[in-house]
């Protein structure tokens, strides 16, 4: 981990400082902001995705609480959101976005529980073909129950697409850019698993039972790296990797040709071609 000194704000007296730890495995989407910066840890983006994608009816969306801690150096702000809140049972669109207070007594309830040393830095907002853009309804939710410091995710399902904003200088900015870290977050995966179980589901904690089985044979077998298909998603794979001990193994993609194209067959691309690099793939990982 990478040590930072933090300045608290204050008025009456001298900052005080205290360490905090930036993520070390990170990876980076769109373009850095250089005074702002967003982390979101990777078993909270995989749940945000997964709730977005859950059946709605038409025209309604996902809502749900962020939350971590927002951190401070001398020239930066920083905000890490170790872990997220589904706002279920609530019937939110676009055009209707409604925190009642039932719902926020629950989703502080479900805050004490899970996350009980975290803060409420932001909310989560999905539904398809949503533009990545700021309207007055979202302005108005977000200062009448967030505001300050606190952040939006937008996020269109369908596009795979997402966005955070944040509230600076009386209007809601869209950053260029976010940051994808990885630990093990178990405090997130509990949420996870539970909240499955509550539901009827049982696909949630199989996926972690098999991380975990995966970075214990990693471990076991002292392998060197991990291998994916092509054009496959790393986020599992670096998933398995941060639940290892060594925590430094890489990630390296075979091509079953499944997916292979036109272009690249016009390109020079043969079965022989991809499996020559295929075993070229395997003599680095078995080296």
């Amino acid at each position: 981990m990478i040590e930072v000194i933090y300045k608290e704000d204050t008025t009456e007296q001298e900052a005080a400082q205290e360490s905090f730890s930036m993520p070390r495995n990170v990876r980076q989407i769109g373009l850095a902001n250089g005074d702002y910066r967003i982390y979101i840890e990777d078993y909270v983006y995989t749940f945000l995705c997964s709730l977005a994608e859950d059946e709605k009816p038409e025209g309604q969306g996902s809502v749900a609480v962020l939350t971590g801690e927002i951190q401070w150096t001398a020239d930066m702000t920083c905000i890490f959101i170790k872990g997220a809140i589904a706002a279920d049972g609530m019937e939110a669109a676009a055009e209707h976005i409604d925190f009642s207070e039932k719902l926020w007594q629950k989703l502080q309830e479900d805050k004490d529980q899970y996350f009980p040393e975290q803060e409420i830095v932001g909310w989560f907002f999905a539904q398809p073909q949503i533009a990545m853009e700021i309207t007055e309804l979202f302005v108005k939710v977000h200062l009448r129950h967030f505001g300050g410091e606190k952040i939006l995710m937008l996020m269109d399902p369908g596009e795979r697409e997402d966005a955070f904003f944040r509230y600076d200088g009386g209007m809601m900015a869209k950053l260029s850019g976010y940051y994808i870290y990885y630990e093990k977050n178990s405090q997130m995966q509990t949420y996870m698993i539970e909240r499955s179980q509550k539901e009827g589901g049982e696909a949630s904690e199989a996926s972690f039972k098999t991380v975990t089985f995966l970075a214990g044979k990693v471990d076991e077998l002292g392998v060197k790296s991990v291998l994916t298909m092509e054009k496959s998603d790393d986020r599992i794979a670096q998933t398995v990797i941060e639940n290892t001990k060594a925590k430094d193994q890489k990630i390296l993609q075979l091509n079953s040709m499944q997916s292979i194209t036109s272009e690249e067959i016009a390109d020079g691309a043969t079965y022989l071609s991809v499996m020559e690099d295929n075993l070229g793939v395997l003599k680095e990982a078995l080296n």
